[in-house]
């Protein structure tokens, strides 16, 4: 087997520790340590992406596989996972799988704040994001908030707010479901970074029913194919009726906690890349 780098924020050690214990050649980087041109390509790269320096690390990832590096995920696949990309691979291809909360895209700013008013509360987000770093909501009430919209350039991405207390996220490496859980946080956003702690799908706050489960992980591994990654988190809100609103899927996922819950998705991940390392 040739040599498998790890290439993030330092954020692989667990999946590094793995290959290790695998026996598999692992070098392990962080995007601080990395010079280009590239020396070298090794034979697999799993790498996660810093989103303030998005560009350049596409670019690098591009160039080891220009010399014949297989790449997790490549960076084609990474381009269908912006909010905007989400949006328009979601209105073509699942929108009659799954709704998405009502949404624009506009640098307008009246007509953003045409939308808050119709919707009374709505979640900006940056379409190039990670957890919920730069996501505000805006009441329709609040004529301070709405009176910054467009203040800095570029694109709005703008949702509705659907009153939920949990998502459900749904993990797929390969071809297979491994994992599926909820991010539950009845008094604000679902990361783990906002205060939402992790829960089983059949904890008495969340009781997802078994075929909605099903479906969300259909729908998972449909995304799957779709966007031509070989791993990735699919987010679904669901809401009070138990009914699931496609958030967004992540290619670039953390699952630190999740042990707690029984799933070992390192290990998983660390097969995965040693069967295609081979």
């Amino acid at each position: 087997m040739d040599e498998i780098l790890l290439l993030s924020r330092d954020t692989l050690r667990d999946e590094r520790d793995e290959l290790a214990r695998r026996g598999a050649p692992v070098a392990y980087r962080t995007w601080a340590g990395v010079t280009a041109p590239p020396v070298g390509s090794p034979a697999t790269a799993r790498w996660m992406a810093d989103v303030l320096d998005m560009t350049f690390q596409l670019s690098f990832m591009e160039e080891l596989e220009r010399g014949g590096t297989r790449v997790v995920n490549t960076a084609r696949a990474v381009q269908n996972c912006d909010k905007a990309s989400i949006y328009f691979l979601w209105n073509r291809h699942l929108k009659g799988d799954i709704d998405m909360p009502p949404t624009i895209m506009t640098a307008d700013a009246r007509t953003a704040r045409e939308f808050v008013a119709a919707h009374g509360l709505a979640v900006l987000k940056p379409i190039d994001g990670q957890g919920s770093e730069g996501i505000s909501v805006l009441d329709a009430r609040d004529a301070r908030s709405l009176s910054r919209l467009g203040e800095s350039p570029g694109t709005m991405f703008l949702q509705e707010v659907i009153p939920s207390t949990h998502e459900i996220r749904t993990i797929v490496v390969g071809e297979e479901v491994i994992a599926q859980y909820a991010r539950y946080n009845p008094g604000g956003f679902h990361s783990l970074g906002a205060g939402a702690v992790l829960l089983p799908v059949d904890d008495g706050r969340v009781d997802l029913p078994a075929d909605i489960g099903l479906d969300l992980g259909e729908l998972a591994l449909a995304t799957r194919k779709l966007t031509g990654l070989d791993m990735l988190a699919v987010d679904t809100l669901i809401d009070a009726k138990q009914q699931p609103w496609l958030l967004e899927w992540n290619p670039f996922f953390a699952y630190g906690r999740t042990k707690e819950l029984g799933y070992d998705i390192a290990s998983h991940i660390a097969g995965f890349i040693t069967a295609i390392s081979k």
